[in-house]
């Protein structure tokens, strides 16, 4: 394989947006460090990493896929540059690749799973599950208004509590609160991806949440979905309050994001506000992290 398609291969993991998968994985592993250090398991933490990193991989590769298959992808695509689109691989090689990614998971999934046991296997086969079917299978999830809906469960509660899970840490109240912050941002990333492609999804028989609710109202509740944290902040219990204000910061520090959400009407521009969401979100959950560290 030549440098321009193992290139190709590697764009197709959408690279720029795995942080955005492994934040809330690092968040669990330190709410859980906090609870018992002498208890955590740096090994079983790297290769959930790595299970986390590899399932989102294989889930961006998947997304590519089906959508160049079924058509969703047209030469009006306003997203980033898609390597079937444009000839650079064939879809023999990205659907090798996706099952790779899927396979290397599932291995190190069966090790977590003989860690973890019975709520850990739940959380892998489905997560796995849901990887493939969001957009394969006779009914693609995402083509049925569930998009937000799944990224808010699977890049927030699970990711957080599932780490939690593997090392044995502490799940209460407030870990339900803070594991709803990157689930809502990553939800609020859907919202904005679909906004993007409201006017390409709405020629294919791709049902989103935009769609159904029109472009102005999906740019409210694109907003509404990214802002929740602020609020979820408001009830959260602190031993020390100072980390209540450094929560508060974040949707101040990205008052671009929500004008440009607002007001920008280049669908093409939106592809910025993904990459900042992403960004958005890794923020929230490092200082998330810090504060159950040093609390």
């Amino acid at each position: 394989m030549n440098n321009n398609k193992l290139k190709s291969l590697l764009n197709s993991t959408r690279p720029k947006t795995l942080l955005v998968g492994i934040s809330p994985v690092i968040l669990g592993a330190a709410s859980a460090y906090s609870s018992n250090q002498l208890t955590f398991n740096w090994p079983i933490f790297l290769l959930t990493i790595t299970c986390t990193l590899l399932l989102q991989a294989g889930t961006n590769i998947v997304n590519e896929y089906f959508d160049f298959i079924t058509g969703v992808d047209t030469l009006e695509r306003v997203g980033p540059k898609r390597s079937l689109l444009s000839g650079e691989i064939g879809p023999k090689v990205l659907r090798n690749f996706y099952l790779a990614c899927f396979a290397l998971s599932f291995l190190i999934g069966t090790y977590l799973i003989a860690h973890g046991g019975t709520q850990v296997a739940i959380i892998g086969l489905t997560s796995i599950a849901i990887a493939y079917c969001y957009t394969g299978g006779p009914l693609p999830l995402s083509h049925y208004c569930l998009g937000e809906l799944l990224a808010f469960l699977f890049f927030g509660p699970v990711a957080v509590i599932g780490t939690v899970i593997l090392q044995n840490g502490l799940i209460d109240k407030n870990l339900i609160l803070v594991s709803a912050i990157p689930g809502f941002i990553s939800a609020a990333l859907m919202s904005l991806n679909n906004l993007r492609d409201i006017k390409t999804d709405a020629t294919t028989n791709k049902k989103t949440i935009a769609i159904l609710i029109g472009e102005k109202n999906a740019r409210y509740f694109t907003i509404s979905l990214g802002v929740m944290p602020l609020i979820i902040c408001f009830f959260i219990d602190y031993t020390d309050h100072l980390w209540r204000f450094f929560l508060i910061l974040p949707p101040l520090f990205f008052i671009p994001l929500w004008k440009l959400i607002l007001k920008n009407k280049e669908m093409a521009d939106l592809n910025t506000g993904i990459a900042n969401f992403g960004k958005y979100n890794v923020l929230y959950c490092l200082i998330l992290s810090i504060s159950f560290l040093f609390k």
